[in-house]
């Protein structure tokens, strides 16, 4: 079950990415731009995804991942995530492909040479 220690820990691997607020409550954000958050619930991730990333967790019906009106407009790249049901692998894996769809071109492609990480 993850929580928002895993997040954190999974953060710290990103370049110019810094913990913060966004609504008053925890965020982190590639240089200004913020792409995650938890929500105040405190067991909700709102994770700035974008529209092909968001369509496939959707689709998939898959428990952790799920959405509500305020984050349906027709161009919103929002997903929700359950902390409590999904896994620290698989939230890895997730904060990993919105960091790469939200950071500069520049900036993911210098981070995926590095890392060795293939897309």
């Amino acid at each position: 079950m993850a929580d928002w220690v895993t997040v954190q820990g999974i953060m710290a691997g990103f370049p110019e990415t810094t913990e913060g607020t966004s609504y008053g409550t925890p965020a982190f954000r590639i240089r200004k731009a913020s792409f995650v958050r938890l929500r105040d619930e405190g067991d909700t991730l709102a994770m700035k995804a974008g529209q092909p990333l968001r369509a496939a967790l959707l689709e998939d019906g898959d428990p952790p991942y799920f959405t509500m009106p305020h984050y349906d407009g027709p161009d919103s790249g929002y997903v929700l995530i359950r902390l409590a049901a999904i896994g620290d692998d698989e939230l890895s894996d997730v904060l990993t492909e919105a960091w790469l769809v939200n950071a500069p071109l520049a900036l993911a492609k210098q981070w995926e040479s590095r890392s060795g990480t293939i897309r």
